[in-house]
């Protein structure tokens, strides 16, 4: 797909153009158009009161449920503690591992300590948030309740918000409990607000995702342990196969363009470099590394190993301090004739990874109501209402 290319910013005389974003208008007007469809047919044969009075019926009252059911018993207890424990573990082996390799604690700990938080605690909201949904819909079937919600004032898309709103209000309360931990990075500085910010955004949306997609899943199958299964597989999938298949192609991809710079170059030297996959863009562990602070390996080992694996010529390039959070640059490339540095500048990965998220979670959640509705939409004109007794 032949997109525009990304605005070139030069170190030197040197002209560097790459190809634009595979997320372009056509794709993202289909999703829309995909996504207004859905929403047509999974609200056919409402009034606009009927539709906000259904939604609101199953926002209200099945988020009141989830919230006391979910804080009830020694499972939120020991999820919460396991989270804890997990973040807390990772802090001091951290910290643990720097002193017993250097002997001492560097000044530049903040930021690298503050991107081993942010990973774990995306990686881990990653892996607790669909179990929190794949019994969402197939447990009510299996307790034989589904059918008392479903004759109730709330409309089968209000069901599904609900259940869906009430499972992410518990991990926005996991991750708000993260932050005694990462209160820590503070101590020892060099990170700014507006990155915390980012990373809890950015946690924010892979449970939204992930949570829409296991709700799918628990809606579609009759099963929840089916449902779990499957949840997990296309989690792990996504969180851990995709990162490794961009890192092996962005690693390649990098290996062949530099290789080529050896080669003459003609009068007008252009350097190439390809976009990211779009594929790549799925994935939470890209995105996070779109949002760590920029350095180089010796201020940031973390963060800079991850975007130099998983982001195409963006790994130890430092990001000039003009430059907005929503744009990114790419290290491309030296040009032969003038030992300049060349880069780009484009959108940031995770501009891509929530707005994918967001057609993703919809596409999930109106999916799910449509599998739930009592009667389908398409079948609705079909369904004979019985004649009123006479006398």
């Amino acid at each position: 797909m032949s997109q525009a290319p990304f605005v070139a910013v030069l170190n030197g005389p040197a002209v560097a153009v790459v190809e634009g974003p595979p997320l372009g208008w056509p794709l993202l007007g289909a999703a829309l158009l995909l996504l207004v469809g859905l929403l047509a047919l999974s609200t056919r044969g409402q009034s606009r009161r009927d539709f906000l009075l259904g939604l609101r019926f199953g926002l209200s009252g099945l988020v009141t449920k989830e919230l006391r059911s979910r804080s009830r018993g020694w499972r939120p207890v020991v999820v919460l503690t396991g989270y804890l424990l997990l973040l807390s573990g990772g802090v001091l082996g951290f910290l643990y591992l720097v002193r017993l390799g250097m002997g001492v604690i560097p000044p530049t700990l903040g930021s690298q300590l503050f991107s081993t938080l942010a990973l774990g605690a995306v990686v881990l909201l990653s892996f607790i948030t669909p179990a929190l949904t794949a019994g969402a819909v197939s447990g009510e079937r299996e307790r034989r309740t589904l059918d008392l919600l479903l004759v109730t004032r709330a409309s089968a898309l209000g069901l599904v918000v609900g259940k869906l709103f009430g499972s992410l209000l518990y991990a926005l309360f996991l991750l708000t409990a993260s932050l005694p931990a990462f209160a820590l990075v503070y101590l020892y500085g060099g990170v700014p607000p507006s990155y915390l910010l980012m990373v809890f955004l950015v946690a924010g949306v892979t449970a939204l995702t992930h949570a829409a997609l296991a709700l799918f899943l628990s809606a579609l199958l009759r099963r929840t342990l089916a449902a779990l299964v499957l949840s997990y597989l296309l989690v792990i999938g996504v969180v851990f196969g995709v990162p490794f298949v961009s890192g092996i192609a962005n690693v390649a991809a990098q290996g062949q363009m530099m290789s080529s710079r050896v080669r003459p170059m003609p009068a007008s030297p252009v350097a190439t470099a390809p976009a990211p996959a779009w594929y790549s863009y799925v994935s939470p562990v890209v995105s996070l590394a779109s949002v760590l602070p920029s350095g180089t390996p010796d201020t940031d080992l973390v963060g800079s190993a991850m975007r130099g694996v998983l982001i195409p010529g963006g790994g130890f390039a430092q990001q000039p301090s003009g430059l907005p959070l929503l744009r990114r640059q790419y290290l491309v490339g030296v040009d032969p004739t003038t030992g300049q540095l060349e880069t780009v500048i484009g959108w940031a990965p995770w501009v891509y990874h929530f707005l994918l998220g967001g057609i993703g979670s919809a596409f999930c959640v109106l999916a799910a109501s449509l599998v739930v509705a009592p009667v389908k939409p398409w079948r609705a004109r079909s369904v004979r209402r019985p004649a009123p007794a006479t006398a």
